[in-house]
């Protein structure tokens, strides 16, 4: 066995070997339990250097979290030093929580409200260690052990940037899906790290715990990229504000609504910096006014606060919320959220309504389901309740009130006479007429008749009405013509509410219809399915061996963590995943060759017990669906009664506001027709 010494030169010969890595070696500690000893494979002086500042910053807050190195060991020439001692912590990696399969395998009663205050946890960790001057820089997955209580601690800590006397000694790695965007690409051993990096990280895994496992870059796009590309673009597809860049969530994602407006513009702010996207909020360190800006417009010189004109961080656009405010933020909506009745894993925002039982009707578990014998997850038989049946024969039975179009009654009105200073008949045409007779008269006594007569046509060829008579009557009928046409209208638009609220019971009766349909149906459909799963028993028996053969628990040739990070985004865990899924961006096609060929592998050479029963989550998965379905038939009901309790009022109301106005319309109608008649 491998032999070094302690501080005080004590030989120490080191105990089972743990892990091996790609730098070092971790042992456990020949005389003490609690402490393990890493033993890098090539020490030097860089690695010497930088074990002496971790050492000489160590504190009690870094301890509480971290494990941190304690204490050097060296060689037995008393060189070095070649490694340290340090703190054994206990739990699982982080990713093993939020991967819905994998946590369900570990931890079967964990609901989301756990995975909130894992979450709260996290930031605490990164806030004490930030307070304590040290960068992680190597924010990633396997860094971060969760105990069974929901304490997080770090781990990998001799590769954290510390600042110790005039030094800094950087941290030189890295995982590319982790990185924020900033530094993508960018060669770590040359980059001072700053909180503000590690904030990105930070967002992530809070991200993935509260998302159950989806990696914030991982969408639907229209050009295929990595998710690295993704980042450098800031295409966080979960915000509105990227609407115009044609990416979207991933299907069976939760809704950005599941975890609150303040936390989820926690994460726009974290995973938007630096962008033109969406807005900033800057909270000003003098009056503690949010100042909002649009990223999309250029702020010139020193941006001030709008309440109190104080200056405010000119780097505005690339700060991200600090882990306190993530810290209070999570508190805050852990302290808001109710259990569900159908599921205790479950829980959501008080006043809202339950985004996993709806990711569970897209046949999405998150969570573990619970199987009753004989009736559904939560106990409640399927089919059409009594209260069901009472909505139904109350929606069966309701006929839409008549609207009818009022007949008019019989209407007298008196017409208008023409006014004093308007004349029916020109005086030139009646004098024309004269002068007619008098040519006529003339006519056998002088040859002027004959030019008087043309005259006198020539003035009556202008009509028999005055021009201030023809211009009256066509005013008069003017008005009729509106007046009509008024009254039209608003027949019109009391026909057309009949008709729409015809139309809308039928439609309402017809929605009532399949929802009760689907309520009396749904328990011959569940039994239907239980038949289908007996009958084909053999495929359901090998497709729930396959679900709990968990990828991350197997080596494939060119995937290592950083790849399973990548499938596991893309909801890829087991070998059951993989016969239905795509392969993901950047993954080699040869490497996924040989996932797809392992799980086809494990398929043809599984023999399943056939004595068994179906196994009690798949049929609780079965009855969950149904009972969801029953449950949004039943709502279906309600809402639908609710709706024609109250389809008919707003209808009679304005019907009935139209036809006083139809009788004032008619009233003005007949009056016009008078006045009319009057002159004419």
């Amino acid at each position: 066995m491998p032999k070094v010494l302690d501080n005080n030169g004590a030989v120490l010969t080191l105990g089972h070997l743990l892990q091996e890595g790609g730098e070092g070696k971790i042992f456990v500690h020949p005389n003490d339990g609690r402490a393990l000893v890493k033993v890098y494979k090539e020490p030097n002086q860089e690695r010497a250097a930088k074990l002496q500042a971790l050492v000489s910053v160590k504190s009690a807050g870094l301890l509480e979290y971290a494990a941190w190195p304690l204490t050097n060991v060296f060689n037995e020439k008393r060189q070095g030093p070649i490694g340290f001692i340090m703190s054994k912590v206990h739990g699982h990696p982080i990713h093993q929580v939020y991967a819905p399969k994998e946590r369900q395998n570990l931890y079967p009663k964990m609901g989301w409200s756990h995975l909130v205050h894992i979450a709260k946890n996290t930031a605490a960790a990164f806030h004490n260690l930030h307070e304590q001057g040290v960068v992680i820089g190597d924010v990633n997955e396997q860094n971060f052990l969760v105990a069974d209580n929901g304490t997080v601690h770090l781990i990998d800590c001799d590769s954290y940037q510390v600042t110790y006397g005039a030094t800094t000694y950087r941290c030189a790695v890295g995982v590319s899906t982790w990185t924020p965007p900033e530094l993508q690409g960018q060669a770590f051993s040359q980059i001072d790290r700053t909180p503000n990096h590690d904030l990105f990280g930070l967002a992530i895994l809070i991200f993935q715990l509260l998302f159950i496992g989806r990696h914030p870059f991982a969408s639907k796009r229209e050009i295929d990229c990595s998710l690295e590309e993704a980042i450098e673009r800031r295409l966080f597809a979960y915000s509105s504000a990227l609407t115009n860049q044609r990416v979207a969530p991933p299907p069976k994602s939760l809704s950005p609504n599941a975890v609150g407006t303040t936390v989820f513009s926690l994460f726009e702010q974290a995973f938007l910096a630096g962008s033109p996207y969406g807005e900033v909020i800057t909270v000003c360190p003098n009056c503690q006014t949010k100042n909002r800006a649009e990223r999309s417009m250029q702020q010139l010189g020193q941006p001030t606060c709008g309440q109190c004109q104080s200056s405010l961080d000119p780097l505005w656009n690339e700060r991200r919320p600090d882990a306190l405010q993530w810290a209070t933020a999570l508190e805050e909506l852990k302290n808001d959220l109710v259990a569900c009745g159908r599921n205790n894993l479950h829980s959501y925002i008080r006043g809202t309504t339950c985004p996993f039982c709806s990711l569970e009707q897209e046949n999405f578990f998150a969570f573990a389901a619970t199987y009753q014998n004989g009736t559904n997850s939560s106990g409640v038989a399927l089919g059409a309740t009594s209260e069901d049946e009472q909505n139904w024969r109350f929606i069966y039975a309701y006929s839409p009130p008549n609207i009818e179009i009022p007949t008019p009654p019989p209407m007298v009105a008196s017409g208008r006479p023409l006014p004093r200073n308007i004349t029916k008949f020109r005086w030139a045409f009646l004098g024309g007429i004269i002068l007619l007779l008098v040519s006529v008269g003339l006519l056998f006594y002088s040859g002027f008749a004959i030019i008087l007569g043309l005259f006198a046509i020539g003035i009556c060829s202008g009509g028999t009405k005055s021009e201030e008579y023809k211009a009256e009557i066509a005013s008069r009928q003017r008005t009729l013509d509106q007046k009509t046409t008024a009254s039209r209208q608003i027949v019109e638009q009391i026909e057309r509410i009949r008709q729409n609220l015809q139309h809308e019971t039928t439609r309402l009766k017809s929605e009532a219809k399949g929802a009760f349909d689907t309520l009396n149906g749904l328990k011959k459909a569940c039994d239907q399915e239980m038949t289908r799963l007996h009958t084909n028993k053999r495929e359901t028996l090998i497709n729930e061996y396959l679900d709990h053969q968990l990828l991350s628990r197997r080596k494939f040739p060119n995937i290592g963590p950083q790849r399973h990070a990548i499938l596991a985004a893309y909801q890829i865990e087991t070998a059951l995943d993989v016969k239905t899924a795509k392969k993901p961006p950047k993954i080699p096609s040869e490497a996924w060759q040989h996932i797809r060929d392992w799980a086809k592998r494990l398929a043809d050479s599984h023999q399943p017990n056939m004595s068994q029963p179906i196994p009690a989550t798949i049929l609780a998965k079965v009855q969950k669906d149904f009972l969801a379905r029953r449950q949004e038939a039943s709502t279906s009901l309600k809402q639908i009664r609710s709706k024609i309790d109250h389809l008919s009022h707003q209808p009679l109301q304005t019907a009935s506001t139209l036809a006083r106005s139809l009788a004032q319309a008619r009233l003005e109608e007949a009056q016009a027709k008078a006045d009319v008649i009057a002159i004419v």
